[in-house]
C-alpha cells in the first residue's frame, strides 16, 4: 500500500533527527552516496479508509528523491495523539467571499444526486441581499447539525470552509464505499478513495453542514457582475 504525504507543501530543511539542519536535496544525495542510511529516516504512518498517510513528510520525500523506499515503518493508527496530529495536518481552511455569520434565510440545502447545493445569504451595509452557493459534486454523504448539537470541532468559523483529507467520518464512509463499489475499475479511474474529501461549513446560530464529496466549487451571486466561480477541491 502506497504511503501518501500529510502535507501538500514540505519544508526543505530537516528540523529533527539524524539529519537535522540538512536540506532534502542534501539528504537525498547522501542516501544515494551511502553516507546516509535509509534506517536513519524512519516514518510513522496512520491508516484511514484504506489509505496510509505519514507524519514524517521530509523523510519520505528524501527517500523518494533518492529512489528508495522506507525500511523502518511504525504504525500510529489508533493513537489519539497521532490521530489528532494527522487530522490537523490534513485540514485546510479555504477563505469564503462572504462570512456565514450574517445569514438571514440560509443555509438552504438541496440534494439532487450526486450533487448537493448549500446556499446562504448575506446582507450588505446598504441593505442589498447577496447569496453564496456551495456546489458539491460526487457526494457520498452529507449531514446537518443544529447549533445545539454542534461540538467544538464543528465550529470551524464563519470566514472559511474547512476541507479535511482524512477524518473518522470520512474513513468510515470510505470503508463502506470501497466494499460496495470502490473496487470497480470505473471508480478507480475517477480517482478512487483518495479523491474524496470531508468538507465542513459552520453557520452562526444555525448550525453546521458537513459533506463528503469529490469536489466543491463556490458560486458567488453579485448584484451587478453576475456569478463568480471559485473552485475548492479536487475535480472528479
Amino acid at each position: 500500500m502506497q504511503v501518501r504525504f500529510a502535507h501538500k507543501g514540505i519544508s526543505a530543511v530537516f528540523r529533527h533527527g539524524a539529519c537535522a539542519g540538512e536540506t532534502l536535496d542534501e539528504v537525498a544525495a547522501g542516501l544515494q552516496a551511502g553516507t546516509v542510511a535509509p534506517e536513519q529516516l524512519p516514518i510513522q504512518v496512520i491508516e484511514r479508509g484504506g489509505v496510509l498517510s505519514t507524519l514524517n513528510n521530509r523523510s519520505l520525500m528524501a527517500l523518494r528523491l533518492a529512489g528508495m523506499a522506507p525500511t523502518i515503518i511504525s504504525h500510529g493508527t489508533g493513537n489519539s495523539t497521532f490521530e489528532a496530529l494527522l487530522t490537523q495536518r490534513l485540514t485546510e481552511h479555504l477563505p469564503l467571499p462572504r462570512p456565514t455569520s450574517a445569514t438571514v434565510k440560509g443555509p438552504t440545502v438541496h440534494f439532487a444526486p450526486p450533487t448537493l447545493l448549500v446556499a446562504y445569504d448575506y446582507e450588505r451595509a446598504d441593505g442589498v441581499m447577496e447569496w453564496t452557493r456551495f456546489v458539491f459534486n460526487a457526494v457520498l454523504a452529507y449531514a446537518y447539525r443544529q447549533m445545539a448539537c454542534c461540538e467544538a470541532e464543528h465550529m470551524s468559523g464563519s470566514k472559511a470552509i474547512q476541507r479535511c483529507r482524512a477524518s473518522k467520518w470520512l474513513a468510515g464512509m470510505l470503508q463502506v464505499w470501497q466494499e460496495a463499489v470502490g473496487w470497480q475499475q470505473w471508480q478507480q479511474q475517477q480517482g478512487g478513495a483518495q479523491s474524496f474529501q470531508h468538507f465542513r461549513v459552520f453557520f452562526d446560530d444555525a448550525g453546521c453542514v458537513e459533506v463528503i464529496a469529490r469536489a466543491c466549487h463556490i458560486e458567488e451571486e453579485e448584484s451587478k457582475s453576475g456569478v463568480r466561480d471559485e473552485r475548492c477541491g479536487v475535480q472528479g
